[in-house]
């Protein structure tokens, strides 16, 4: 039993958290023990809450699972298709059979890593059939010749300055992959309270340092699948970065 001296339904939910943050596959812990511990908690809570209703003024109807992932900070987010079971390795997988899918004509490399404390995914897009950035808007034009432009939420950027402007096509693609990858993520981080807690870290890239984008014409071989929650594409029209909603794929 991975739960000890339940005392009450919060009591079982703060424990979850804790065996979760221990166990997890992305932070060291094994697939075996997290399904148990999550096994555990489907059984308990039901009895827990139970329990909590007999003698609460406000009945609780939440379930186990939307309670997996609860939000300590006021900004706290969770993308529809979250799911603790899944480990930041399964994610990548998923992520780079929906680019191959999606936009076959298009060449992203997916690569993800571990470290102390947590994981992350990072993608770039790294061949288009068409040009991403506007004429003269490119982070070549004014820095270093293999620099990739990073996304931040928002903008695109190079270093801390939002000086790209991309097509519309590129910006059609690039956030709908982004919103992919939200998905699959939660955050409830807070930096002024020193709380860190996220899913997975992310970072979608224009090229790399060490090889940059290029435009590379293709014939269609698959059918690409449905833009998820986006238009059209629309080749050669043009917006400042700056002017781009912000999309948390939420």
């Amino acid at each position: 039993m991975y739960f000890k001296k339940v005392s009450s339904l919060e009591d079982l939910k703060q424990q979850y958290r804790s065996l979760a943050m221990q166990h997890h596959p992305d932070r060291g812990g094994s697939s075996d023990a997290m399904k148990a511990v999550n096994g555990e908690y489907d059984v308990l809570f039901p009895i827990w809450q139970k329990k909590h209703n007999q003698v609460a003024e406000v009945r609780n109807t939440e379930t186990a699972r939307s309670t997996r992932s609860e939000f300590y900070t006021q900004n706290g987010w969770k993308g529809k298709n979250y799911d603790s079971i899944l480990s930041t390795i399964d994610i990548a997988k998923l992520i780079r059979q929906y680019v191959k899918q999606a936009y076959p004509l298009h060449k992203f490399s997916v690569t993800r890593q571990y470290f102390a404390g947590g994981s992350s995914i990072h993608v770039a897009l790294m061949e288009a059939p068409h040009p991403v950035f506007a004429e003269g808007k490119s982070p070549r034009d004014d820095h270093v010749q293999n620099a990739p432009a990073y996304f931040e939420p928002g903008r695109w950027a190079f270093g801390d300055e939002p000086r790209c402007v991309l097509t519309e096509q590129a910006v059609t693609v690039l956030q709908d992959v982004q919103a992919f990858i939200n998905s699959y993520n939660y955050d409830d981080r807070d930096s002024m309270i020193d709380y860190f807690s996220t899913n997975f870290y992310s970072r979608l890239d224009i090229g790399k340092w060490d090889k940059p984008f290029k435009v590379v014409e293709k014939t269609p071989r698959v059918a690409a699948m449905s833009l998820t929650n986006r238009g059209r594409q629309y080749a050669g029209k043009r917006r400042p970065v700056r002017d781009l909603p912000n999309q948390a794929g939420r």
